[in-house]
């Protein structure tokens, strides 16, 4: 097994929490994943410690993670596997799957693929060259939002914005239009940094273990 890192950070912190689920068994995750053209994944929880989600099993370019459970709200890292490889390469991080992890607030992110008939893993820590402050925009917008939208809805249950107030109706309706034009920039610059990391070398991965 080898690795390397292009940057110096971090390298233990990933590597530790892989092996929570073992590499080995991540190595089968990989095989399987291309034997059955089918994409598998997980995701890294934190409540006091470090716990992996279940396996989840998607489509051949699709896949929906398993979220954090209450009392385990803070996403660590995800791992999920690409089985479609062009010219011999391993797959890298879309856009979606850049715009997944900025707005989970990821602190990295590792695809799995196999690459000349090895079984690898890539990981990236989550700038992506994007610019911090568009991140942080979206974000913020998008939990002003929830947080009136759960004052104005105690209950759970979906906002009907013609029973609000006119001044309350306004300023929902101001907060979630905010988000979205900064939702759509999200996602513009995520499929921006995509295409910035086809051109790097091993596609912009700060890791790369050969399994």
């Amino acid at each position: 097994m080898t690795t390397k890192l292009n940057s110096d950070t971090n390298q233990d912190h990933i590597l530790n929490t892989l092996k929570i689920v073992g590499l080995n068994k991540i190595k089968d995750i990989v095989l399987k994943s291309e034997k059955e053209r089918r994409e598998y994944g997980f995701r890294f929880c934190k409540n006091g410690e470090i716990k992996a989600t279940h396996i989840c099993k998607g489509k051949e370019c699709y896949l929906d993670l398993e979220h954090c459970r209450d009392g385990e709200h803070k996403t660590v890292g995800t791992f999920h596997t690409h089985p479609i490889v062009t010219k011999g390469k391993i797959s890298f991080l879309s856009d979606a799957d850049i715009y997944s992890e900025v707005t989970d607030k990821s602190e990295f992110a590792c695809i799995g693929a196999v690459e000349n008939n090895i079984p690898k893993i890539k990981c990236y820590l989550p700038n992506y060259g994007m610019e911090k402050s568009i991140v942080e925009l979206r974000n913020n917008y998008k939990e002003k939002y929830d947080i009136k939208a759960r004052e104005y809805s105690p209950g759970g249950t979906s906002i009907d914005m013609l029973r609000l107030p006119p001044d309350k109706r306004k300023e929902l309706s101001h907060l979630y239009h905010t988000f979205l034009i900064t939702d759509k920039r999200l996602k513009v610059e995520s499929s921006r940094a995509a295409l910035r990391l086809i051109k790097e070398p091993n596609q912009g991965a700060d890791l790369v273990i050969n399994l």
